[in-house]
């Protein structure tokens, strides 16, 4: 019976992704925050913003920091989350497109990684659903 209940679970994630979910926001919002993360982001190019701050690189009008950092576009399916954003020039930010260097929007630790391999372990294991390990 248990056996049945730890595969049950792990063929539809959908309650563990609350946790996930949580857990890249807080990432999305540190690295904003800190301008990159552990990759700290380039200044904009003086023909984009000629007198930006260097603190407000990308988060000037908020917009894209909100559409990562809280209100992603979310995509789930019983074994996969996908978060996305609806704003179009993020995209030339995190490829580094044209007269912009590429700026990580995402970065995804290891640490961050062990957190969300801990959070699916609970719930397929055990049934457990948080958004802390």
């Amino acid at each position: 019976m248990q056996l049945d209940a730890i595969a049950a679970r792990a063929a539809d994630l959908y309650p563990a992704y609350a946790g996930i979910t949580a857990g890249f926001h807080k990432v999305e919002a540190a690295m904003f925050a800190s301008g990159g993360g552990s990759h700290p982001w380039l200044p904009l190019n003086d023909r984009t913003r000629p007198n930006a701050d260097p603190r407000m690189i990308l988060i000037d009008t908020e917009a894209l920091e909100e559409s990562l950092g809280g209100n992603s576009d979310t995509t789930m399916g019983p074994n996969f989350i996908e978060w996305t954003t609806p704003i179009p020039y993020a995209q030339f930010h995190d490829d580094g497109m044209g007269h912009n260097p590429h700026r990580a929007l995402i970065d995804i630790t290891p640490a961050t990684v062990l957190l969300w391999d801990i959070i699916l372990n609970n719930y397929v294991l055990h049934g457990f659903t948080s958004t802390t390990a």
